[in-house]
Protein backbone atom coordinates (compact mmCIF):
# COMPACT_ATOMS: atom_id res chain seq x y z
CA UNK A 1 0.00 0.00 0.00
CA UNK A 2 1.40 3.70 -0.61
CA UNK A 3 1.87 6.42 1.60
CA UNK A 4 -0.97 8.45 1.53
CA UNK A 5 0.81 11.69 3.11
CA UNK A 6 -1.41 11.28 6.32
CA UNK A 7 -2.17 8.47 8.65
CA UNK A 8 -5.88 10.24 9.57
CA UNK A 9 -8.65 11.44 7.01
CA UNK A 10 -12.14 13.00 7.76
CA UNK A 11 -14.43 13.43 5.56
CA UNK A 12 -17.94 15.58 5.83
CA UNK A 13 -20.31 16.04 3.57
CA UNK A 14 -24.26 16.43 2.98
CA UNK A 15 -25.41 13.41 5.74
CA UNK A 16 -22.36 11.88 6.06
CA UNK A 17 -19.32 11.69 8.04
CA UNK A 18 -16.46 9.47 7.53
CA UNK A 19 -13.04 8.96 9.73
CA UNK A 20 -10.53 6.43 8.37
CA UNK A 21 -7.04 5.89 10.12
CA UNK A 22 -4.73 4.15 8.05
CA UNK A 23 -3.26 1.98 10.44
CA UNK A 24 -5.17 -0.07 13.52
CA UNK A 25 -3.95 1.66 16.77
CA UNK A 26 -3.20 -0.33 19.88
CA UNK A 27 -2.07 -3.83 20.01
CA UNK A 28 -2.95 -5.37 16.27
CA UNK A 29 -4.79 -8.16 16.32
CA UNK A 30 -3.88 -10.88 13.60
CA UNK A 31 -6.11 -10.14 10.48
CA UNK A 32 -7.02 -6.67 11.94
CA UNK A 33 -4.01 -5.15 10.77
CA UNK A 34 -5.02 -2.00 8.00
CA UNK A 35 -6.55 0.79 9.76
CA UNK A 36 -10.18 1.66 11.06
CA UNK A 37 -13.11 3.44 9.52
CA UNK A 38 -16.06 4.56 10.94
CA UNK A 39 -19.24 5.65 8.93
CA UNK A 40 -21.75 7.27 9.74
CA UNK A 41 -24.63 8.72 7.60
CA UNK A 42 -28.15 7.76 7.49
CA UNK A 43 -27.29 4.07 5.77
CA UNK A 44 -26.21 3.64 9.40
CA UNK A 45 -23.27 3.94 12.00
CA UNK A 46 -20.87 1.38 11.22
CA UNK A 47 -16.81 0.78 12.17
CA UNK A 48 -14.64 -1.50 10.21
CA UNK A 49 -11.68 -2.55 10.91
CA UNK A 50 -8.91 -4.60 9.29
CA UNK A 51 -8.01 -5.53 5.69
CA UNK A 52 -10.60 -7.80 5.75
CA UNK A 53 -13.19 -5.19 5.74
CA UNK A 54 -11.50 -2.58 4.18
CA UNK A 55 -10.62 -2.61 0.99
CA UNK A 56 -7.65 -0.32 -0.48
CA UNK A 57 -7.25 0.05 -4.42
CA UNK A 58 -4.28 1.99 -5.74
CA UNK A 59 -5.19 3.78 -8.92
CA UNK A 60 -4.87 6.81 -11.93
CA UNK A 61 -7.45 8.90 -9.52
CA UNK A 62 -5.78 7.95 -6.26
CA UNK A 63 -6.74 5.08 -3.33
CA UNK A 64 -9.94 4.21 -3.40
CA UNK A 65 -11.10 3.27 -0.32
CA UNK A 66 -14.19 1.14 -0.26
CA UNK A 67 -16.09 -0.62 2.91
CA UNK A 68 -19.79 -3.13 2.41
CA UNK A 69 -22.41 -1.74 4.02
CA UNK A 70 -25.05 -4.07 3.10
CA UNK A 71 -24.09 -7.32 1.58
CA UNK A 72 -25.25 -8.57 -1.59
CA UNK A 73 -28.00 -10.51 -0.97
CA UNK A 74 -32.35 -10.87 -2.34
CA UNK A 75 -32.89 -7.24 -1.86
CA UNK A 76 -29.33 -5.90 -3.32
CA UNK A 77 -25.98 -4.97 -2.04
CA UNK A 78 -24.65 -1.42 -0.80
CA UNK A 79 -20.87 -0.37 -1.20
CA UNK A 80 -19.51 3.12 -0.22
CA UNK A 81 -16.27 4.30 -2.13
CA UNK A 82 -14.03 7.15 -0.75
CA UNK A 83 -11.42 8.71 -3.57
CA UNK A 84 -8.20 9.52 -1.28
CA UNK A 85 -5.46 11.88 -3.51
CA UNK A 86 -1.88 11.66 -2.32
CA UNK A 87 -1.54 14.40 -0.16
CA UNK A 88 1.73 16.15 1.17
CA UNK A 89 2.16 19.32 3.59
CA UNK A 90 0.47 17.86 6.45
CA UNK A 91 2.35 17.94 9.89
CA UNK A 92 1.37 17.02 13.65
CA UNK A 93 0.60 21.18 13.98
CA UNK A 94 -1.30 21.37 10.74
CA UNK A 95 -3.86 19.10 8.72
CA UNK A 96 -4.13 20.03 5.13
CA UNK A 97 -7.76 20.24 3.85
CA UNK A 98 -9.50 18.92 0.26
CA UNK A 99 -12.15 17.91 -2.19
CA UNK A 100 -12.76 14.72 -2.55
CA UNK A 101 -16.23 12.10 -3.53
CA UNK A 102 -17.96 9.66 -2.04
CA UNK A 103 -19.52 6.85 -4.67
CA UNK A 104 -22.38 4.71 -3.11
CA UNK A 105 -22.57 1.70 -5.31
CA UNK A 106 -26.17 -0.27 -4.96
CA UNK A 107 -26.57 -3.47 -6.92
CA UNK A 108 -30.03 -4.68 -7.65
CA UNK A 109 -30.00 -8.03 -6.04
CA UNK A 110 -31.76 -10.47 -7.56
CA UNK A 111 -34.32 -8.76 -9.75
CA UNK A 112 -33.51 -9.86 -13.00
CA UNK A 113 -34.81 -7.43 -16.53
CA UNK A 114 -33.33 -4.25 -18.24
CA UNK A 115 -30.94 -1.51 -16.77
CA UNK A 116 -27.31 -1.44 -15.21
CA UNK A 117 -26.01 -4.23 -12.27
CA UNK A 118 -25.21 -1.11 -10.39
CA UNK A 119 -26.35 2.26 -10.04
CA UNK A 120 -23.99 4.77 -8.18
CA UNK A 121 -24.79 7.87 -5.93
CA UNK A 122 -22.00 10.42 -5.65
CA UNK A 123 -21.48 12.40 -2.24
CA UNK A 124 -18.86 16.00 -2.30
CA UNK A 125 -16.84 15.30 0.63
CA UNK A 126 -14.81 18.25 2.41
CA UNK A 127 -11.84 16.50 4.09
CA UNK A 128 -8.78 16.86 6.30
CA UNK A 129 -5.72 15.27 6.66
CA UNK A 130 -3.70 14.92 9.57
CA UNK A 131 -0.83 13.33 11.39
CA UNK A 132 -1.72 11.92 14.47
CA UNK A 133 -0.15 9.65 17.11
CA UNK A 134 -2.09 6.22 17.66
CA UNK A 135 -2.28 4.80 21.03
CA UNK A 136 -0.56 1.47 21.52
Amino acid sequence: MSDLGANQFTFVGYGVRIVFTTETPGPVMQGKEGGVLEYHSADGNRVFTGQSEIARQEGPLGTLVTVVLRPRGDTGGLTATVLIPQVSGVTREAGVDFDTVLIRAASRGNLQGPGPALTYTVTDLRATARSVILPL
